[in-house]
């Protein structure tokens, strides 16, 4: 109903209040006009699935006007009982200013994207543009310093112990791709956004677990996890719970031995839980607790939390020396011809990003296995 028919309804409640019978006739007659219009326009419905409380009201004004005509003079109060009784509560709903036909909600705008969890490895690793499909680079092992000094006319030491592998990396391609109907983008310009947001994201999410925890196999990147030369540090199971965090300080000094300096340590969200939880013999919190909570660090490390990182695991690295050989990034295409879509008026919408990854220095990284928490 519109306002201007609510407004009428009320006119009309008003009127049979006061037994005005002569002007409510008339009001009675313009409330049919219209309502016979706003259904011709909005599709009749049979009387008896009618759920609007004013076409309801206006239903029972019009019987009770039918029977209040054949006894005119009568006053409202003399009314049949059954008459009065089922009036009353539309007209007390209607005197109340029930206006459920004109509210409308409001519409924030706001849109759930609980989707996308940070992406936070990819923050820490080096990225370099390259233009084919094969990447090549020199993987140098640490030499032991044999520089010494010497006596004159001795025979100089020799650095012996130094290797270089020329490593090569495919540049592989994530793509995923969605459909949707040409109307929906048409009819909501936000869906579109949405989509490629989504797409986009799911690429990056992809590029991030592949980095961590690709195989090397098929199309698979050589995640840190699976390369060669990165080094492993692991708690005995006997050990105390705290033995997981001096296991991240033993980490970052291994790393420090070779001449680098870890930036970061990666965990899964739930390690950290476990980490910030934990208490000395006196109930005390080692993290200060939660008042005194802020940006996690672990033994002055930066410390990011990533759900891509296996639960019961850490990486303590120097983070420079993993690198996203960068190819093509992420991009969206839409195109019908697909399937049937053409005449079916869909659509698919295409995102795509080629890149490859490779660690420079294996040494640079130290994963860590925790044992159990509890």
């Amino acid at each position: 109903m519109t306002q201007q028919t609510v407004e009428l309804v009320r006119k009309a409640a008003s009127l049979l209040r006061e037994k005005r019978f002569e002007e409510l006739d008339a009001v009675m007659d313009v409330l049919s006009t219209r309502l016979a219009q706003e259904q011709e326009v909005a599709g009749a419905q049979p009387a008896e699935q009618l759920e609007n409380i004013g076409q309801a009201a206006v239903k029972q004004l019009a019987d009770w006007l039918a029977a209040a005509r054949t006894m005119r003079t009568a006053p409202l109060g003399r009314s049949p009982a059954a008459k009065v009784n089922s009036m009353l509560p539309v007209l007390k709903a209607l005197n109340l200013g029930n206006t459920a036909a004109l509210r409308q909600p409001f519409r924030t705008g706001i849109v759930d994207l609980t989707y996308e969890v940070p992406l936070g490895v990819l923050g820490l690793l080096s990225s370099i543009p390259v233009s084919t499909d094969v990447v090549e680079f020199v993987r140098a092992t640490l030499p032991v310093n044999a520089a010494q000094p010497v006596a004159e006319g001795a025979a100089k030491p020799e650095i012996t112990t130094h290797t270089f592998t020329l490593v090569q990396e495919n540049i592989r391609t994530i793509a995923a791709w969605i459909a949707a109907s040409r109307a929906s983008l048409e009819d909501t310009p936000q869906l579109e956004s949405l989509i490629n947001t989504y797409l986009l994201y799911q690429l990056g999410h992809q590029l991030e677990w592949q980095v961590i925890n690709g195989n090397g196999t098929g199309t698979n990147f050589t995640g840190i996890l699976n390369t060669s030369g990165v080094g492993t540090i692991t708690v005995d199971a006997a050990d105390p719970v705290i033995a997981n965090l001096e296991a991240i300080r033993i980490a970052r000094g291994a790393i420090e031995a070779t001449g680098l300096t870890p930036n970061a340590v990666v965990l899964n969200p739930n390690d950290l839980v476990r980490i910030e939880l934990l208490k000395d013999a006196e109930g005390q919190y080692f993290w200060g607790g939660p008042v005194n909570a802020g940006a996690p660090s672990i033994w002055g490390l930066r410390t990011v939390v990533s759900s891509v990182v296996p639960a019961g695991k850490a990486i303590v690295a120097d983070w420079r020396y993993a690198v996203v050989f960068d190819r093509q990034a992420g991009s969206i295409a839409v195109s019908d011809q697909h399937s049937d879509f053409f005449v079916k008026n869909m659509v698919a919408i295409l995102a795509e990003m080629r890149a490859g990854f490779g660690v420079i220095r294996p040494s640079a990284f130290v994963v860590v296995n925790f044992r159990s928490w509890s």
